[in-house]
């Protein structure tokens, strides 16, 4: 064994245990903010949270079914062509994104609303 070889796993045996209590604890925040989050989607859409139930379904409001996920990243490229859509007052603004499989398979799409536009708008048309 090379003296290079044996240092470093003498130094990686020297290595302080690694602090489980910060990583429960950032566990556990992540987990609160989380359900903080389900919480005021739920009071938003003027629906109830029901994430602690076991489904994938976090919030259920009328006819809506929404999983809600919240963390650092942000997906700023999509805001940015969802604020460049120009309406009137009467309009919510949307997003349709798709793939382009190929010929033979099944276009995905998705469709991004603004929350506090489409709240707007679902309570007006809704009620």
């Amino acid at each position: 064994m090379s003296a290079f070889k044996r240092r470093d796993i003498e130094q990686r045996n020297e290595a302080p245990a690694p602090d489980l209590t910060a990583r429960r604890t950032r566990g556990r925040r992540a987990n609160n903010r989380g359900k903080a989050y389900e919480r005021e989607v739920a009071a938003t859409l003027g629906g109830q949270r029901v994430g602690q139930f076991g489904s994938k379904t976090d919030v259920a409001a009328d006819d809506l079914q929404v999983q809600c996920k919240t963390g650092k990243s942000y997906p700023e490229r999509l805001d940015g062509w969802l604020r460049s859509v120009t309406v009137r007052a009467d309009q919510v603004r949307a997003l349709v994104i798709s793939d382009s499989p190929g010929s033979g398979s099944r276009r995905r799409s998705l469709i991004v609303f603004d929350l506090e536009e489409f709240v707007a708008h679902y309570r007006k048309t809704g009620e």
